[in-house]
């Protein structure tokens, strides 16, 4: 298989999860609802931040794509203000990521990624996904300067990663100690 379809194959995969991680998040946590576009806890903010770790470009690709389509089939907007909307999916993480990159912070192998950097990386994630989302938003006509809009989509993303690593955690744990 050449790399073109290995990519392609990887961006819906991506996409595909991104969908599923959305749509389960709307079913089971209806509750932490703050606003259309904001839960107290986002348990998709994880799959953004894995995508782009594990898949760069290729998984911002994905997460526009799983995006645009929840967003499309779940909107009477335009097609154009749905894209940039799905767009800022993969654009926070991937700003994070290149930045502690550039920095150093990060290797591309991710081979020196630490537990801090693993939460510091949530936290950038989080608050960037928070303003370029709000931003966009307000851009777009359509943010109601509700500071807590911006607070909500933080602790959600925050929550959401903490809650999808945590169980990451503890089931390479538990596999790890089976092997034993």
């Amino acid at each position: 298989m050449n790399q073109y379809a290995k990519n392609s194959a990887t961006a819906v995969l991506v996409a595909f999860i991104w969908i599923a991680a959305f749509t389960a998040n709307e079913n089971f946590l209806t509750d932490s609802q703050h606003s259309v576009r904001a839960n107290w806890i986002f348990l998709p903010a994880a799959i953004r931040l894995l995508a782009v770790l594990l898949f760069e470009k290729t998984g911002v690709i994905g997460l526009f794509l799983g995006a645009f389509l929840i967003t499309s089939g779940n909107s009477a907007e335009p097609w154009m203000y749905n894209a940039g909307l799905a767009s800022t999916s993969g654009l926070a993480p991937f700003l994070v990521v290149q930045i502690y990159r550039r920095l150093g912070l990060i290797t591309h192998d991710l081979s020196n990624l630490r537990a801090s950097d693993i939460c510091s990386l949530s936290l950038a994630s989080a608050l960037s996904n928070a303003l370029i989302l709000n931003g966009y938003l307000a851009l777009s006509g359509r943010f109601d300067g509700n500071p807590m809009q911006i607070l909500t989509v933080f602790v959600g993303d925050t929550l959401g990663i903490v809650v999808i690593l945590g169980l990451l955690s503890i089931a390479l744990s538990f596999s790890l100690a089976r092997r034993r």
